[in-house]
């Protein structure tokens, strides 16, 4: 996907937070935050045109899963094309994660992805879904926030009761990366 039409999409719809695709580097810094030596079950909060995505797939096991989670059509297109047992795509919204995993007979999470654009989104909602985040997590299990500001590091700390952030230079614009663990 051009930067041209990664940028098209970002104008066509206020919830796309991404401006241009994440960088190698970037997306590699990201996953870097999980461990996928063993059998997880990962979630994916906006996972646009699956960079991230086919990054997670690489790194796991043959048994374990990921839910991408993607509102917007164009970019659900795009996941689609990504032919791996182990993906399956929710054309649904972040706030509606209980439902999804209810629906997939899903109990546990050890991982959860976000590039949504937490900043575009009411307070509220925010944290609601960093809430319904830490419910489905597993004790021991992250909360992996990257953005290009530090919006969400308040409401991190104040739902999980840690937050530990760390700077992405080179992706453009450059990342903020968050996590936060589930203690109990």
């Amino acid at each position: 996907m051009s930067t041209l039409t990664y940028f098209k999409t970002f104008l066509k719809d206020y919830r796309v937070g991404a401006i241009t695709k994440s960088s190698k580097f970037a997306v590699a810094r990201v996953c870097d935050a999980a461990d996928f030596s063993r059998d997880v079950t990962v979630v994916e909060y906006g996972a646009g045109d699956g960079v991230v995505t086919k990054e997670i797939l690489e790194r796991m096991t043959p048994r374990s899963k990921l839910i991408a989670i993607e509102s917007n059509p164009y970019f659900v297109g795009k996941l689609t094309s990504i032919n791996d047992p182990r993906l399956t795509i929710a054309h649904d919204f972040a706030q509606h994660l209980p439902e999804i995993l209810a629906e997939l007979g899903i109990t546990e999470v050890q991982y959860v992805f976000s590039s949504i654009p937490f900043s575009f989104i009411k307070k509220r909602l925010r944290r609601s879904i960093v809430e319904n985040t830490r419910k489905a997590l597993t004790p021991g299990g992250s909360f992996i926030v990257y953005q290009y500001s530090t919006t969400m590091a308040k409401t991190l700390k104040e739902v999980f009761g840690n937050v530990d952030i760390s700077f992405i230079p080179l992706n453009f614009p450059s990342y903020f990366l968050m996590e936060s663990k589930k203690c109990s």
